[in-house]
């Protein structure tokens, strides 16, 4: 499995400059109907980088998810800070992935129609992760009328149990 983050290793100054990473390698999106994901090796994009390389034994390729929309269709990027959250159970720590925002992409009925995060009403039910474990868990989106969902919105919860972490930092 590829990874979601890259580590990198360089000077301060050097890290501190970065902000994103444009890759050399093009990506063509010519035929394509939906969304995809790509591979992509970031060897050549790095090495043109001074002072900055990936942390050693970090695979140098990553996955890259192309989101194609149709007329009519927004991506709206939702914090996990604004999700109605119902059910978290107290005695369990909990992991959320992505861990700052989702991706909520929705079709407009009219073209012209433009829809924003304070839009959407989006909710999670956690009782779920009552126990430990890795969890997908729907996430329920709540549209105004004229908008419809596209696809289904989801988070990948990892659930400890709060007990065992505070006994392993005490050893």
């Amino acid at each position: 499995m590829l990874p979601t983050t890259v580590n990198l290793v360089g000077t301060e100054e050097a890290l501190a400059s970065i902000t994103s990473l444009e890759v050399n390698e093009p990506v063509s999106v010519a035929g394509a109907t939906e969304t995809f994901a790509l591979e992509i090796d970031l060897s050549d994009t790095l090495s043109d980088m001074e002072d900055v390389r990936l942390a050693s034994g970090v695979d140098s390729s990553v996955t890259v998810t192309i989101q194609i929309e149709r007329n009519g269709d927004q991506t709206v990027q939702i914090a996990l800070s604004e999700l109605t959250v119902q059910n978290r159970p107290e005695n369990m720590t909990l992991t959320f992935s992505p861990a700052d925002m989702i991706s909520v992409t929705v079709h407009a009925d009219d073209e012209e129609s433009t829809i924003s995060a304070e839009d959407i009403t989006a909710g999670i039910d956690l009782s779920v992760c009552a126990e430990e474990g890795d969890y997908e868990i729907p996430v329920e989106i709540e549209l105004p009328d004229g908008f419809t969902l596209v696809s289904e919105v989801t988070l990948t919860v990892n659930a400890t149990a709060t007990e065992q972490i505070e006994a392993a930092t005490e050893e």
